[in-house]
């Protein structure tokens, strides 16, 4: 059976970049392949950083702890709207 998890790295507009360790990916993003704001704030919590130096060590310590991590550390595609407009259309 596949692991199918990542730790996955996202830039929101407003220049927050948050990390996720999470599985099955493509939940994230419709047929169209636009993000699902309701699973992207599922995902990716409350804690940011605006640096992505640090996000990358975040992301490496995150995949170092695990004993499985099929994808490695991606980078997900640039969001094109901030945080706060993503939580609004969760509404």
């Amino acid at each position: 059976m596949s692991a199918d998890n990542g730790v996955y790295i996202l830039k929101t507009k407003d220049g927050q970049i948050r990390v996720a360790h999470t599985n099955a990916i493509n939940g994230l993003f419709d047929q169209k392949g636009n993000y699902i704001p309701e699973q992207i704030t599922r995902h990716f919590g409350i804690k940011y950083t605006k640096n992505m130096d640090k996000a990358v060590r975040i992301a490496t310590n995150i995949k170092k702890r695990l004993p499985v991590c099929e994808y490695g550390i991606q980078f997900l595609p640039y969001c094109d709207k901030t945080w706060d407009e993503l939580i609004e259309e969760t509404d």
